[in-house]
Parts: structure tokens; C-alpha cells; sequence
């Protein structure tokens, strides 16, 4: 893989939004982060269909997710434009949750597919599988309405390891909710029914395999974006963000060897629409 290949990094695809969802929603959207060098562009595509079901106590998330991350490089000295890798990743997310008591449930998640440049046929690296669970403690009468301890088995710093879920949901105004944790923390406005704001950090990290040349690659993000979000009608929806990566890293592996290593903070920008079936 060249220099050029590695040197713009991966937005996240694998942070749980811990959000509570009843819609069945698709999505579909596009993000670039230009790498702040005129010879590379990167852009990522990606569609996600969620399906909640509810059984009693019991309500069951199905998502399913397919995204290709694709890179562009300009030689200026030849004057040529070509196109490099894409690296693809395919997964269902499905997501569980008891509410044991009115005040407490407990929740559990995984995240398996493929994730992979699919040149070549598939290999047992191309599959992958993280997981998680934890419990939730309802505080309704208070500010803080919610509360999440947990633990994952993620790609959250990059390669797959356990990480730590915290949250904690308070509800500050009518207008303002304030979730605080880890990997995700959030600050969000309700303008009126059909717009909203938010302003969120974000801790996350990806892990592909590039099984022509025998190496994996190992992505960290540390984010802060700004997003904006509007329902057209009661069906349709739209939104746009900002933001910028604190931290943008990437190694590529060879085996247990660090081949190349790079970092490489910089703007990101995003944009999407959403289907509420």
C-alpha cells in the first residue's frame, strides 16, 4: 500500500449511539475530510436501514449497514488522477433490551460482517465481531434522567480490545439535553418540532483488512462536530455537520510489525437525509 493510500483517515463508523429509536428509519449518507494536501481527496458513503421490533419487555433494534470508504490521489508532477483503495464495510447491528424493573433494563449489542477491501475472495480476517452489553438506571424525577455503565469489545482505539460505555442523560430544559460519557458525549437543542442542534464529541476508531498485500489497517478519531438536523415532513429528513478530528491517526500492519504510521488532524464535513418508514 502507498503513502499516498494511508495518509487521509477514516471517519467512525463503529461508535454506539446509545439514542432510544421506535422508528424504523434508512438512512443514507456521505462524508469528506479533506486531508488538507491538494494531491488527496477522501470521501465515504454509506446506508443504514433500522428496524425495532418490541415484544413485552423485551424490544429488539435490527440495523443493517453497508459503507465504502474511497480515496483519491493527484499526481501535480505527472498530471494524472487515479483512484485507490476502497475499503468496505458490511455488518448487522442488532441491539436488545430487558426493562427488568420500570426503573432499571439491561441492554446488549453486537456488530458483525465484513470489513475489508473485497478484492480477493474472502479470508477469515475479513470477518468480524464486536459486542457489548451493560444496564440502564432510570432517575425520572430528577435533572439526570438516565444513567449506562457497560462494556464492549470494540474497535473504538483502533484494533479490537474492551473499552468502557458511560453515559448519563440529563435533561437540563424543554429545549436543552446534555448526554455526557464515553465514547459519546453530546450536547443537543431542539429549536421546535422539526429542527434541531447538537454539538458532539467523539471518541472512535475502525480496523480494516487489506488482504492483497497481507496488512491490516488500524484507524483512531477523536471528533468534535457541530450538526444541524431538519424534518421535512413527518416522513422525510435532512442534516448537515462540521466538525473537526482533534486526533486522526493511522498504522498500517504487517503481521505484528507497524509499517507506516501517520497522523493527520483536519476538517471533516457531512452530509445525509433520513426515511422514517
Amino acid at each position: 500500500m502507498s503513502k499516498n493510500i494511508i495518509v487521509i483517515l477514516l471517519l467512525s463508523i463503529g461508535a454506539r449511539s446509545y439514542s432510544q429509536q421506535d422508528e424504523s428509519i434508512i438512512s443514507l449518507d456521505y462524508a469528506l475530510a479533506p486531508s488538507g494536501d491538494d494531491q488527496l481527496d477522501y470521501n465515504k458513503k454509506q446506508i443504514k436501514l433500522t428496524y425495532p421490533l418490541k415484544l413485552g419487555d423485551f424490544s429488539l433494534k435490527n440495523s443493517f449497514y453497508a459503507a465504502a470508504h474511497q480515496y483519491s490521489s493527484n499526481d501535480l508532477s505527472l498530471g494524472m488522477e487515479y483512484d485507490t483503495d476502497t475499503y468496505y464495510k458490511i455488518a448487522y447491528q442488532p441491539e436488545i433490551n430487558y426493562q427488568w424493573t420500570n426503573n432499571f433494563s439491561v441492554f446488549g449489542f453486537a456488530d458483525m460482517g465484513i470489513s475489508s477491501t473485497l478484492e480477493e475472495k474472502l479470508v477469515s480476517d475479513d470477518y468480524i465481531l464486536n459486542y457489548g452489553a451493560g444496564f440502564s438506571l432510570s432517575l425520572k424525577k430528577t435533572i439526570l434522567n438516565n444513567i449506562e455503565f457497560g462494556l464492549a469489545y470494540n474497535t473504538t482505539f483502533g484494533k479490537q480490545q474492551f473499552t468502557p460505555l458511560v453515559k448519563a442523560d440529563f435533561q437540563l430544559s424543554e429545549a436543552f439535553n446534555l448526554q455526557a460519557g464515553f465514547p459519546l458525549s453530546k450536547l443537543a437543542y431542539k429549536i421546535n418540532d422539526r429542527q434541531s442542534l447538537s454539538l458532539q464529541h467523539l471518541y472512535s476508531g475502525n480496523l480494516f483488512n487489506d488482504y492483497p498485500s497481507g496488512e491490516t489497517v488500524e484507524m483512531q478519531q477523536v471528533s468534535t462536530s457541530l450538526d444541524y438536523n431538519l424534518m421535512l415532513d413527518t416522513h422525510w429528513g435532512i442534516h448537515f455537520s462540521a466538525g473537526y478530528f482533534h486526533k486522526n491517526d493511522i498504522q498500517l500492519h504487517s503481521e505484528k510489525t507497524t509499517v507506516q504510521s501517520y497522523s493527520n488532524p483536519g476538517m471533516t464535513f457531512s452530509t445525509g437525509f433520513q426515511f422514517k418508514l
